[in-house]
């Protein structure tokens, strides 16, 4: 089972938004999704994101602040600041275990940060930016950064494949794979899994189950016409929570609202939004 984390409210705050999700391969193991949006008119300009783990590669393509920053995942929902107001933005979302951004700290000091990208991966090229800034359009950036993209991977260290495996072990779990379980199929102790998370993923293994099973949940949540309970029964079971108590407080915990209120605060903002996918390639 493959991992497609989902930023909703980037689509719902701002003008333009067009994305492509690139097929899984064994060339493209490491990128989630390419996205582009222009931001609203605002003297300060937010957007809010949840918890996905991820690592997003944000440029800024306006030609008076040009800029490359990198985006970590937040532990909860939050308002992610200083975007610039009827700007131009284009994004690369990684996958959590990606090997193709060389960070140089580990994922647990930056967690929940941004920083210029240049700052803190050691093999990010500052000439991207302008090469990214000087395309036409979505799909030529797209195009351009994937003619990058398969020389910039790296040799993956053995300590970095078992994160590998651990990762796509709590995906094809929904989330419910234990720590222990992960210990005893791998052969290293609990601490050495938690601190090898820690280091490449930014959380603990329990804390990025929580997240896969909050993103299977915001997927299917968004993906509905009509809320009912026969789709909550169904998340519960397919993810592993107890029950629905169990399942509103995590979900609350991630994002802050119960699903349900969450489900309305999206339905409240779609009409003003203008959502497309370009998959054109």
């Amino acid at each position: 089972m493959l991992f497609f984390p989902s930023q909703p409210e980037i689509a719902l705050n701002t003008y333009d938004y067009t994305e492509f999700q690139p097929p899984r391969s064994a060339w493209n193991k490491d990128i989630a999704l390419y996205y582009q949006f222009r931001t609203k008119e605002a003297t300060s300009y937010a957007i809010p994101v949840i918890p996905d783990g991820c690592i997003d590669c944000i440029f800024c393509c306006e030609p008076a602040h040009p800029e490359a920053v990198l985006w970590t995942s937040p532990p909860v929902r939050k308002i992610q600041p200083d975007f610039k107001e009827n700007s131009l933005y284009f994004g690369i979302r990684f996958i959590p275990e990606q090997t193709t951004l060389q960070v140089k700290s580990p994922m647990n000091e930056i967690i929940d940060q941004n920083f210029p990208a240049e700052s803190v991966t050691a093999n990010f090229d500052t000439a991207l930016l302008h090469q990214i800034f000087e395309c036409n359009s979505f799909s030529e950036r797209v195009k351009l950064f994937e003619s990058i993209f398969v020389n910039m991977t790296g040799r993956v260290r053995y300590d970095h494949k078992i994160i590998q495996y651990c990762s796509r072990r709590i995906y094809a779990s929904n989330g419910t794979v234990t720590v222990r379980q992960l210990s005893e199929e791998t052969g290293y102790s609990d601490r050495y899994v938690r601190n090898k998370f820690a280091e490449y993923i930014g959380f603990s293994p329990k804390q990025f189950c929580s997240i896969v099973k909050f993103q299977n949940s915001v997927k299917k949540i968004i993906r509905q016409e009509q809320i009912t309970q026969e789709l909550f029964l169904e998340i519960i079971q397919e993810n592993g929570y107890y029950d629905h108590a169990h399942f509103n407080r995590d979900f609350k915990r991630l994002a802050g609202v119960t699903p349900t209120q969450f489900n309305k605060f999206l339905e409240r903002r779609k009409p003003e939004a203008d959502v497309t996918a370009d998959r054109a390639w």
